[in-house]
């Protein structure tokens, strides 16, 4: 019987452990008791590096990981290993590249407690041959035992996996095991550090980029612990060395999400040039220098560069890839493929498919062989299929799939079904559940095992979804929001405390200054996802509709969602008649866009509010746009005014008409005409909404870009509008200078008041 002996354990854990060494695999060992009893135990394994198995020493290796949201509370357990490291929910991310021979994992006491997050990515850290001990209490073995649907879940799972043994307190212990039956193979030197001849065969492949024809970029995918970002710095640290310093120096840039996600590959980069000089997110040596970029300034100010590596790709919004596509000619793009940290069937899907069409020479490759463990090792095959970081998308490709014309009115097989599920549903159907995921993630480069739980846990959610021929070809997750008591809402009000789950009610007390904003019930549409297969067939729209009918048959006031603003996006909602409510300020760091929120009334009393929450958005846009929206895109700043109302214009007087004609006749300077040019291009703007609206949709239809003569309103919109400068409009827009702009906007200006003069206006 196992109680507090640790010799006994000892002695069952090391040839265990020597069984998982021999074929380069780890161990998951599930200790299923008291806190104390688990870390009574584990104090006697050993944590000296001098004890552990000699190819998993090293400086970079730690003894243990310890992950807990209650270290205080835990016994001084750490203090007895030479080398480890805790960590918490909000320092986790920090260790992702750290390497380890034991991680504890804290299960926590409830079922909030369970962090699944830091679980997937801490379970990365594991060295061949380590051990992640996972503390969990012994009532919550039986799935039946978890209040939680995801634990019910995972608690099936992880009793079903070979991978995990059960040690649990005051039981015996389990038997071993058999000894595996194959030798591993022999681990060879190669080139550059390389640890895998698919990493080679990667830092051979970027260095084509860079030597070989322009405009051939590459694209590097593999699963989390291929070596992929390793074999970035590998390769920029080889060609910095190697560039010949009687020219001019190597200038490589690398992006990602955010600085933190580079920290696998500057590290990597220390190792392969030692001889460099390291500041925060730069390197510089003695040819050339390498340097962290955000998305947003390779955007907007181009620097020159050599080389540009785009880490973790699929978490960059693909329109903004586009933008760097089209911007410089040799890239690598490297992206993780599941769940935590990338949408990469998505990004294959989607961006693939916009490489072929930009650069029909691109190159793929993907690292399959992992570094740290085996090709086959149990522990990631188990974090996989308890978290879904492999769910496939259902293959669908057939034409007879449902049209938007004919959704509602079709019958039999292919009609389009509208479901509403259950967590319940989910828990009984693996298949749907994986299906539902798949979608998700494809359509959603921020999908985490997170959500997952949410999905499956969180009774405000309400998950919905389209099927077709059994196959699920849309996805939506809508919150439920609004009501909350007094005592939240003054806290709110007073920001004193942030609400769970009450996004649209909190931003709208808090931002657009509405008092009884928690008065109303909301649907927040989190997630809106349309299989790859089928869209660009107005799947989506239809969806909407089908989700507001929901919305008002439970008599819910407002149906709304947030998201980052660009021309596209934003087309489709306000096309679906719902109205902008706010814009955040603040871009994202890492794509540029501004949030936006949008709201659209399911019941007509609540209309005046929206109409008060989108004349009071207007009223102050364009006055923003000097500061706080001064980065705004042209074209999103002019799809936005389109649907000003007309009770947020202020009138054009008789006075401000005479003037925008002295100024298209050459009476008058542009700058004693601009005040009333800036009511005129407004009103003129917001006159052609709804005529841009169905342009709008038809061309969606079609594929099209906007008209030209939308398009050549984008001047007019800088300068009067934005208040650009007369070299940053020269430069946006091709200019040779103040003269030909000048008479740019008089004859655009010309051309609008003799549109009208004929259609009457």
């Amino acid at each position: 019987m196992l109680s507090n002996n640790s010799d006994v354990f000892l002695s069952w854990l090391k040839p265990y452990m020597q069984q998982a060494l021999v074929v380069r695999q780890r161990r998951l060992v599930v200790l299923a008791g008291e806190t104390a009893w688990a870390l009574s135990l584990l104090k006697a394994l050993p944590s000296s590096p001098a004890e552990k198995p000699a190819n998993v020493q090293g400086e970079n290796k730690a003894d243990w990981l310890i992950y807990s949201d209650f270290l205080d509370a835990l016994p001084p357990f750490n203090q007895q290993a030479v080398n480890s490291t805790a960590v918490d929910r909000k320092s986790y991310r920090h260790h992702l590249g750290t390497e380890n021979t034991y991680l504890l994992f804290d299960g926590g006491k409830s079922d909030d407690d369970f962090n699944i997050d830091a679980l997937a990515a801490l379970s990365g850290t594991l060295v061949a041959g380590g051990v992640l001990f996972l503390l969990w209490p012994q009532g919550k073995v039986s799935s039946a035992v978890a209040k939680s649907i995801f634990l019910q879940r995972f608690c099936r799972e992880l009793v079903h996996d070979h991978a995990a043994c059960f040690l649990e307190q005051g039981k015996a212990l389990p038997s071993l095991p058999a000894e595996p039956g194959f030798e591993p193979p022999a681990q060879e030197s190669l080139a550059l550090g390389c640890k895998t001849p698919e990493q080679v065969a990667a830092v051979q492949n970027i260095f084509k980029v860079v030597k070989g024809h322009r405009n051939r970029p590459l694209v590097l995918t593999a699963d989390r612990g291929r070596g992929k970002s390793s074999a970035l710095a590998i390769a920029a640290a080889e060609l910095l060395a190697q560039h010949d310093s009687g020219g001019e120096k190597m200038h490589i840039g690398v992006t990602a999400p955010h600085l933190q996600a580079c920290d696998v590959f500057f590290q990597q980069l220390k190792t392969s040039l030692p001889g460099a000089k390291f500041s925060r997110g730069r390197c510089e040596y003695a040819n050339g220098v390498l340097e962290f970029l955000p998305v947003d300034v390779l955007v907007q100010r181009k620097p020159k560069l050599g080389l540009l590596l785009v880490d973790e790709a699929a978490a960059i919004p693909v329109y903004l890839l586009q933008k760097l596509l089209h911007s410089y000619h040799r890239m690598v793009f490297s992206t993780t493929v599941h769940g935590y940290e990338g949408a990469g069937r998505g990004f294959t899907l989607k961006f693939l498919k916009i490489l072929k069409q930009h650069s029909r020479q691109y190159q793929a490759f993907h690292l399959h062989q992992p570094i740290r463990w085996a090709q086959d090792d149990p522990l990631e095959s188990f974090i996989f299929k308890a978290c879904l970081l492999k769910a496939a998308l259902a293959d669908i490709n057939d034409n007879r799939l449902p049209f938007p014309e004919s959704l509602l009115a079709r019958q039999g097989e292919y009609k389009a079904e509208f479901l509403q599920l259950t967590p319940e549903d989910l828990l009984a159907d693996e298949a749907l559940l994986e299906q539902i995921f798949a979608v998700l993630v494809t359509a959603h480069y921020q999908t985490k095992p997170g959500d997952l739980k949410m999905l499956l846990d969180n009774a405000r959610l309400r998950i919905f979804c389209l099927k077709s021929q059994q196959q699920v070809i849309a996805v939506a997750l809508l919150m439920l929001e609004g009501k909350a008591g007094a005592e939240d809402i003054d806290a709110v009000k007073n920001s004193r405390r942030r609400l769970r789950d009450q996004f649209i009610p909190q931003s709208l007390l808090s931002h657009n200054g509405v008092d009884n904003a928690f008065e109303h019930s909301y649907l927040r549409i989190m997630r809106i996802a349309v299989h790859p297969m089928c869209q660009q067939k107005g799947l989506g729209s239809y969806f909407l509709t089908c989700l507001e009918q929901y919305g008002q048959a439970q008599q819910i006031d407002f149906i709304g969602s947030s998201f980052g603003a660009n021309t596209r996006l934003l087309s489709f909602w306000l096309e679906g008649d719902y109205q902008l409510a706010r814009m955040g300020f603040t871009p994202d760091a890492a794509s540029g866009e501004h949030s936006a929120l949008v709201l659209k009334t399911l019941n007509p009393d609540s209309g005046a509010l929206q109409q008060e929450i989108r004349q009071q958005f207007y009223r102050s846009f364009d006055y923003l746009l000097l500061e706080e929206y001064q980065n705004l895109p042209v074209d999103l700043v002019a799809l936005i005014l389109r649907y000003c109302p007309r009770a947020a214009l202020a009138g054009l007087s008789d006075f401000d008409r005479r003037t925008v004609a002295a100024f298209a006749a050459q009476q008058r300077l542009y700058s004693s005409c601009v005040y009333s040019l800036h009511l005129w291009l407004k009103s003129l703007l917001a006159k052609t909404a709804a005529t841009t609206s169905v342009k709008a949709k038809a061309q969606a239809k079609e594929k099209k870009a906007p008209t030209t003569t939308e398009q050549a309103l984008y001047p007019l919109i800088s300068r009067i509008l934005c208040k650009h400068s007369i070299s940053q409009v020269c430069h946006q827009y091709g200019f040779t200078g103040k003269k030909a702009l000048n008479q740019y906007l008089i004859s655009q200006v010309q051309q609008a008041l003799n549109q009208e003069g004929l259609s009457g206006d």
